[in-house]
């Protein structure tokens, strides 16, 4: 299953994934969220969090007049990275190694809790990743303002249940964060994620320019120094990658290693330039502590963005991986059953961030 394909369209608006078709969105002005779940950004708040419509009133009071929330989007994806503080190294969230474990397993047919829980038993349970007093980031793609059943976001319920999963295990905190192209808040709740995480007992964290620090990452190609998402991870133990498993107009496929690219600020459309070789960078600057893939439903074409059902199939699978680059041939295999060429993964092998031979590391497919 080391098979790969490359693709073709060229993304027209130059941010998120490749898509988004250049809109600019209102802010979603419907119910505000419980004032306990969504902050303007800082982790560990010593003062009350507010709710998403105090959130935009106070950005457009503080100076957004001329553009409101568009403002924002533009000052969080085109900072200019020299004026930025000394740049911080990410920790590497990874957990101990078991070579007598599986180092990705997959489910399907079953509730994506029943599946998630099957997969880590066989990786040796949840409590070998998740311990008591974890402050555990949790990264979907929460990309666009699209509605699930569309396949361009992280479908709620594996959210929702990775979100429980952890708190049951004794973890502090729980916050699920993204940098999406179109309005955060808008993506949160047409995405369905804002009310999936926060019934779980989870915690939302909005992006805003100060919580963006420079990541540098000198061994890299090109992301060698980047502004980055950074707040969520100042108290971080723990970091999941949550992707959909979809098309890429550019790439082939956007996986896991993709998925971090959300977490990126400044012109961050400049890496699809070579974007086979972004993507290993980020899979070299961000080391989670395991990723879980929803290919519950898969954006098959058109992606990222797709933009009808029937670019959609529900394959109803969840895969748990160690292994980011057996996750992503895996992936791979999954959203173009029948193979192809993917550079990128190729590379991550040769870098040595994982395996493209998904048997060697392991693979095991529960049906359910």
């Amino acid at each position: 299953m080391n098979r790969h394909e490359g693709g073709g369209r060229h993304p027209s608006n130059g941010h998120e994934d490749g898509g988004g078709r250049g809109r600019r969105h209102r802010t979603h002005d419907g119910p505000e969220s419980p004032e306990h779940l969504v902050t303007l950004g800082e982790p560990y708040p010593s003062r009350s969090p507010v709710s998403r419509r105090e959130f935009i009133r106070r950005v457009g009071t503080a100076g957004a007049v001329a553009v409101g929330t568009g403002a924002l989007a533009v000052g969080i994806h085109n900072r200019d990275p020299d004026r930025t503080p000394a740049p911080m190294r990410l920790p590497d969230f990874r957990v101990e190694d078991r070579p007598d474990l599986p180092s990705i397993v997959a489910a399907e047919g079953g509730s994506p809790q029943l599946m998630l829980q099957r997969c880590f038993e066989r990786m040796g349970g949840i409590g070998r990743f998740i311990e008591p007093g974890d402050r555990v980031v949790l990264k979907p793609n929460i990309g666009f303002a699209t509605p699930p059943a569309l396949g361009a976001t992280t479908n709620p319920e594996v959210v929702a249940v990775m979100s429980r999963l952890c708190l049951a295990q004794g973890a502090a905190e729980v916050w699920v964060v993204d940098n999406p192209i179109h309005d955060p808040a808008r993506c949160l709740a047409i995405s369905g994620i804002e009310a999936a995480a926060t019934s779980a007992g989870a915690r939302i964290m909005l992006p805003r320019p100060a919580a963006f620090r420079d990541v540098e990452a000198p061994d890299n190609a090109i992301l060698t120094r980047w502004p980055f998402f950074y707040a969520p991870f100042e108290r971080a133990t723990k970091v999941i990658g949550i992707p959909a498993a979809k098309h890429h107009s550019l790439s082939g496929v956007t996986l896991g290693m993709k998925n971090w690219y959300g977490l990126l600020g400044g012109r961050r459309n400049r890496l699809h330039q070579d974007i086979h070789t972004s993507i290993v960078d980020l899979a070299s600057m961000v080391r989670p502590t395991f990723t879980v893939l929803d290919a519950t439903r898969v954006l098959f074409r058109h992606g990222p963005t797709g933009g009808s059902p029937s670019d959609v199939r529900f394959d109803g699978i969840v895969a748990v991986a160690t292994d980011p680059v057996a996750l992503d041939a895996y992936g791979a295999s999954v959203v173009v059953p029948g193979g192809g060429d993917f550079p990128f993964l190729e590379e991550a092998e040769r870098r040595g961030l994982g395996t493209t031979d998904i048997w060697s590391a392991g693979f095991e497919m529960i049906s359910l």
